[in-house]
């Protein structure tokens, strides 16, 4: 990702920067160091200032998993971002008062709301150590130090909670309760509108800026990914690219100010995902999610799962086959299979299977421990098959 970004600089610490090349042409002193803050006062040479406010300009690029084995850098302009913010802010009534509560990690897009949401508001963020968000027990204790007026967390989070033996009725009254990043389980919807706080379910690929639906959960109401955000367009069309008839199944594109500009350095991509949209202006694009959904009377939506491989497991968005292209370059592996298996209801988990190189017999464990040099921790299966041959 850093080769693929060319950074000018980078922010980080030792210990991550370890083993680290630095990009081409990057000047090596363009190194900030967190753990070696030094007191001083730099200033912005002569020239170098710059005022004014470009929405199309990118706030941001960030990576997600691709099929070919490349992370792709997503490009997200400032037009973009404040069009999310300025909805959600109105939406959720967001105001100075607030204290917005912070698991999630910045390499995950959803830690955007949690960031720039409160601070563009005036309100507190709360920032949870990364120890204390895996931990249903502590997650639990900071949660009522805290008492944060907006929490926001993936499925995987809140059941986390809900095993430590938390209520939603331990928020406050006032309190926004957000759930996204992959599919919200009806049980678990059903327990988390049990309290009084507000509950709604979001969806948004990191492509459309973090969220771009989002729809309230009452208990024993079915799940949706609800109604568009500000300024966004929904289009549930067939393989033609029309629109299906209401009530059937078919594929969401995206438009609006929401789309990020494309993929980094990645044109052909872009231009396979990010498609001319027959509906709008001309010159105006669509966003191809991949995701299959059902339009309801009301116009809201239901999803109803992928038109590929692509899986989300614990929020995070991973290409199968970006996994299995890791696997086959272990020279222990002749080939590689990667499937999401559910074996207990609600708990999804990645399995591998491979049929060994000739001459090797691969360990499970010796394997999982191959992947973690090259991929986070998320997408290293939970378990691997070996297997004489594939089926």
């Amino acid at each position: 990702m850093v080769a693929d970004a060319a950074p000018r600089a980078l922010i980080t610490t030792r210990e991550a920067a370890a083993g680290l090349d630095l990009p081409t042409g990057a000047d090596p002193g363009a190194v900030l160091y967190l753990d070696q803050r030094e007191d001083r006062q730099d200033t912005v040479p002569a020239g170098r200032a710059r005022t004014g406010y470009d929405p199309d300009r990118a706030a941001y690029t960030i990576y997600t998993s691709g099929s070919t084995g490349r992370p792709k850098g997503v490009v997200v302009t400032h037009r973009s971002l404040t069009n999310f913010l300025d909805c959600l802010t109105d939406r959720f009534q967001v105001h100075s008062g607030d204290v917005v509560f912070s698991t999630t990690s910045i390499s995950f897009d959803i830690a955007g709301l949690e960031l720039y949401l409160p601070l563009v508001n005036g309100a507190v963020v709360h920032l949870v150590p990364r120890g204390t968000a895996v931990d249903g027990v502590a997650l639990r204790r900071c949660l009522a130090e805290a008492r944060p007026t907006l929490v926001q967390g993936t499925p995987a989070l809140w059941q986390l909670l809900r095993e430590a033996g938390w209520s939603p009725a331990e928020l406050p009254g006032t309190a926004r309760l957000l759930c996204g990043g992959e599919a919200l389980p009806q049980d678990l919807a059903d327990f988390l509108a049990t309290g009084t706080a507000e509950v709604w379910n979001l969806y948004g690929p990191t492509e459309t800026t973090i969220w771009s639906l989002l729809a309230p959960v009452a208990a024993g109401e079915p799940v949706t990914i609800g109604r568009p955000l500000w300024n966004t367009g929904v289009h549930v069309l067939d393989e033609r690219l029309a629109p299906v008839t209401q009530g059937a199944t078919g594929e969401l594109y995206l438009s609006g100010d929401g789309l990020a500009r494309g993929y980094l350095g990645r044109p052909a991509l872009t231009a396979e995902r990010f498609v001319a949209c027959p509906f709008g202006a001309p010159g105006s694009r669509m966003y191809r999610t991949g995701d299959l959904v059902r339009q309801r009377a009301d116009g809201t939506l239901d999803f109803v799962g992928r038109v590929d491989e692509q899986v989300k497991i614990r929020g995070y968005r991973v290409e199968l086959g970006e996994i299995e292209a890791a696997l086959r370059r272990l020279p222990q592996v002749a080939q590689a299979r990667v499937v999401m298996r559910e074996d207990i209801p609600g708990v999804a988990r990645l399995t591998g299977y491979v049929v060994p190189a000739a001459g090797h017999t691969p360990a499970p464990d010796a394997l999982r421990h191959a992947l973690g040099a090259w991929l986070p921790p998320y997408m290293v299966p939970a378990g691997i098959g070996v297997l004489d041959r594939f089926p």
